[in-house]
Order: C-alpha cells, then structure tokens, then sequence
C-alpha cells in the first residue's frame, strides 16, 4: 500500500483541513461538484483524461455527446442555483426552452398525452452546448483549476492507513501516454471519484486492501442512432418537440425530436430487444417511418441534414452499492455514474448527477466543523444512494418490459408496480391534472409517491372499474408535420 509523501500523511482527518479536493473525471458530475466544492475549499482540482474543445463542439472523451441529451427539470433548477442566471444566458445564445405540456407532443403506449399548460419548463440543447457553458462559468472561479490529459494511475493512502491522502497521476496526448511524461502526485484533503461508468475506483480500492462494492448490471440492450437536422420554421406553431415512445414488449422502438441551438432539430431513434438503428441513410428513414406514428418521420424526411448518423448501444443501466461496504477510506466518495449510470434514453443522468452535487454540498456543511474520514465517506454513500434509489428503480422498471432484458428480476411487486403505472399514463391522456403530476415525477420535482396520492389512486381504480371489459385502444399513425399547432391530444393527432 503506498502513501501520500507529504504533510498531509501526519494530519488526523479529525482536523478541519479544507486546503485542497481533488475531483477525477471533468464531465457533468464532476463539473457540478467542482463549483459546489469551490465554496469549502481553497483549491479545487479537476482532473479529466480528455482535453476540452475551445467551443462547443464534441469531443472524443464524450462520443455520446453526439446523440440528445436532456436536462429534466430538476437539474435545470439546481444548475441555475450554482450558476445563477446561466439558463438565460443559454437561451439568449440559441437554447430553446419547452413548456412539456404543450411543447412536447408524446405518444404514450396508451394514445397522445393531453395538451395543457403544465408549468414545467426544461431547456433543449445539444450537450457540447451545455457543457461549454458551465465550463465558462467555472473558468470564473478563481480557486478551481482543471487538469487536462490527464490520467489517474491510483489513490494514495495517508500514513494512517484509513484516509485517502492524494492520486497519483500522469499526462497523456491523443489517448495515449506522452513520451516524456512522468508520474506526479497531488495532495487532497478531499478526493471525488467522478469519472463515469469507466470508473477504476473497485480496482483502486482493491490494490489498497478493501473490497470491491456488490454491482448489478440491468440491460435491455437498447441502442439508438442520431442525426441533426435544420430545423423548419415553426409559422407560429404550438409544438417543438415529439416523443414516440416504445410500448414493449410489442413495440420496441421509439424516436424522439428536440430543437437545440443554432436553429437545428436532433432526432434520436431507438429500439429494445437489440432491434437496433443503424447508420444506413435509407434504413434509418426506414426505422422513422416503422414508429407508431409517422409524425416523427414525416418532419425529418425533406429536412436538411446536417450530420452524419451515430449510433450508440452502450445503454446499460450499472450500479455499485458502495454504501453496503462496512471498510471504506476517509476523505473519499464518489458520485455520479461512478456509482449508479442509468440507461440514457431515460434522459435522468445529468439530473441526477446535479442531485447528487447537491447532496454533496449539504454534506459539506454538515460536516463543516470536521475532518472527512471514514464515517463522513459512508454518510455520503449512504445519502447518495437514497438518490439513485428512485430513479434506478423507474428507469430498470421500464427496461424489464423487454423480453431480453437481463439482470433484473421480475418480482410481483414490480409487475404491479408496472400495472399501476401502466394506468396513469394511460390516464394522462385525457385528465390534465393526473397528467401534471406524472410531468413533475417525471421531471424530478415530485417523488414517485405523489402518483398514489388520493387524487390519481382514485382516478386509476375508477377507470380501471369502467374499462375492465373495454377493448384496448390503439393509437393510430398521423400525417401531420412538425411543427404543429395541437390544442388537444385525447387520441390520434387530427
């Protein structure tokens, strides 16, 4: 086991020392727990294997930036607390804010949700777009500095043996290690491990002594294909964005459409079951055109395309449970998809992540009169995980409505769960306020459990009582093209 080599190996970590945290992994996570640490300590460093673009383009660090992204709700309250008045700043530079229920046209497995004012508003953009503008905001931050190309080999124990007293790493170019770089170490009171699904912390653990966490792995073996389009005026129109969703196990694909800056549209399609999109020009037409309505394919076929076609099939949702663990060192946590990565499709990571930058600020204070060892590290775990909880459960419930869908299991109570569920969003078809309150659960600004509250419990168990012998309804494929003026969704668009 090697050790930090420098004073902080002779401090208890029951001292306050704030001097310096050390944040692994520059991507949304560790981004937004970097602004939250700059508030506690003197130096912040963020360490990113990747070397950021000068503007918004993608970089090779982050090849899922090509497809869409979205900052539900939630996240885009709490990023404007970090960096308050960013969203405006956003949205004077391209960014297109939706209103999601009368924006955002959504063909659920049951018929078209019904068009309201629902007073949840989210913000549409590519996801370069959003990461050079926190990036800007956090180059105003006197006491944060970013590391680039650069690779971390390992943590560095303090003397004590309990407390994570630093990393060590080196600088890399292109991917690959430079040929005149050599091992360097930096000393933390704090190190957080924010480096995404690839995360090395259970093999960083293990070569100190402790146990790799218990991991559960969830794979309905979703891919998707993405593509950007100039985006058509709008004339006006009420709509700007449309989500086909799937209605597995039947129907296993799916497409969505937003506008991002610049004036362009992203349409993603995506299938379960690997019935995945490909790259071909004439059969992703082809996919678009197999979705339960047409209305999606219809708006992209005469469009100009403005990219060439990505695909993405690393959809896995993953989950480590560090906060079962009874040994884990002092001064280290980890957040983001280091600990719980969601399928994408579901669009609730970079929420989540905002979450758990959140959390990671209260505990701070909590803790504000005390040294962050080994208790302080499984609080936050702990904490962290209650988070993830929720929406790990929502985002594995949807995927386990695939027949191929391994490591998940099929409990009673889950199938009632999606039987439940299954009579909401069939109930947001028609009532705008059960409709509201599934928008705001889905957007982050509810707990799930506000779906059984008296309102919609009795709503379900009434509609549930008069269709019992009813005949399902299925909705039926429309022409009409985006944009569109809609005033009400109750069944198929007319």
């Amino acid at each position: 086991m090697k050790t930090a080599q420098n004073s902080t190996s002779e401090r208890s970590h029951n001292m306050k020392r704030r001097e310096r945290a050390i944040v692994i992994g520059g991507s949304m996570a560790g981004l937004l727990a970097a602004r939250v640490l700059s508030d506690h300590f003197e130096h912040v460093t963020i360490l990113e294997r990747d070397v950021y673009p000068e503007g918004c383009e993608n970089r090779r660090g982050l090849p899922q930036g090509h497809h869409l992204h979205a900052l539900l709700a939630r996240g885009r309250k709490i990023i404007e607390q970090f960096f308050p008045g960013i969203c405006d700043e956003m949205i004077t530079a391209g960014a297109v804010l939706m209103e999601t229920g009368e924006d955002l046209i959504w063909l659920t497995p049951h018929g078209w949700g019904k068009s309201f004012k629902s007073g949840v508003m989210i913000l549409s953009f590519s996801r370069p777009f959003l990461d050079y503008h926190v990036r800007r905001r956090l180059a105003e931050i006197r006491n944060i500095e970013i590391i680039t190309g650069a690779a971390v080999g390992e943590l560095r124990m303090t003397s004590a043996g309990d407390c994570v007293g630093g990393v060590a790493f080196h600088l890399i170019k292109d991917g690959e290690d430079r040929a005149d770089s050599h091992e360097e170490f930096l000393a933390a009171d704090l190190v957080v491990d924010a480096s995404g699904r690839s995360s090395r912390a259970p093999q960083w653990l293990t070569a100190l002594g402790y146990k790799a966490p218990r991991e559960t792995v969830v794979n309905a073996f979703l891919g998707y294909a993405s593509r950007i389009y100039r985006r058509q005026p709008t004339k006006g129109s009420v709509a700007k964005g449309v989500f086909i969703q799937a209605a597995p196990p039947e129907r296993t694909r799916m497409g969505i459409i937003f506008p991002i800056e610049d004036n362009r549209w992203i349409a993603t399609l995506c299938g379960g079951d690997r019935d995945y999109p490909n790259a071909d020009e004439d059969e992703y037409l082809d996919f678009a055109r197999s979705l339960r309505s047409s209305l999606l394919y219809d708006s992209i076929k005469d469009c100009e395309s403005l990219s060439p076609i990505r695909t993405w099939r690393a959809t896995e949702n993953r989950r480590r449970y560090y906060e079962e663990m009874r040994r884990l060192p002092g001064q280290f946590i980890l957040l983001g998809d280091s600990v719980c990565a969601f399928n994408p499709v579901y669009g609730q990571g970079m929420t989540v992540a905002a979450m758990g930058a959140l959390e990671l600020g209260k505990s701070l204070l909590k803790w504000k009169d005390s040294g962050f060892g080994t208790d302080f590290t499984r609080q936050f775990q702990k904490r962290l995980a209650k988070i993830n909880c929720l929406p790990w459960a929502l985002a594995t419930g949807e995927d386990c409505r695939y027949r191929g869908t391994k490591g998940a299991s099929r409990t009673l109570r889950a199938r009632l769960m999606q039987a439940y569920i299954d009579r909401v969003i069939a109930l947001t078809t028609k009532d705008t306020k059960v409709r509201g309150i599934w928008l705001r659960v889905f957007q982050m600004l509810q707990p799930p459990s506000a779906l059984f509250a008296p309102l919609v419990l009795l709503k379900v168990i009434r509609e549930a009582l008069r269709r019992t012998d009813r005949p399902k309804r299925k909705p039926v494929s429309t022409g009409a093209r985006l944009p569109v003026a809609v005033t009400s969704h109750d069944g198929p668009l007319e």
